[in-house]
């Protein structure tokens, strides 16, 4: 038996189905198989993407004081960092104006 959903007025229904598949009959399914990444005839493949060098990508260097600064003036400790690193590291008033000029940012 073959269980399938059917929504009726957008209701979950169980319905118990007979699957007939005839055995008298040969089935060839070699066709469905794949080529394990070998292109067929006609086909072309696709260049080998080059190894980029991976980048490590970490917190850029903060000026700690400026941080605790701004922080301290009730900006998010994400949304400092990334003040203080728009403002390029100057200081803290800065990257507290940039804050409150970009909080409609989504990126904060």
């Amino acid at each position: 038996m073959l269980q399938r959903f059917v929504y009726d007025s957008w209701v979950p229904k169980k319905l118990e189905i007979e699957l007939q598949v005839p055995t008298d009959v040969h089935q060839d399914f070699e066709r469905f198989r794949g080529t394990m990444g070998t292109p067929q005839e006609g086909e072309v493949p696709l260049p080998d993407a080059e190894e980029a060098p991976k980048e490590e990508y970490g917190e850029p260097d903060l000026n700690g004081e400026f941080l605790n600064q701004v922080i301290g003036m009730g900006v998010p400790p994400d949304g400092a960092k990334h003040a203080l690193h728009a403002t390029g590291n100057s200081s803290a008033d800065m990257a507290v104006m940039w804050y409150f000029e970009n909080m409609d940012n989504p990126i904060l």
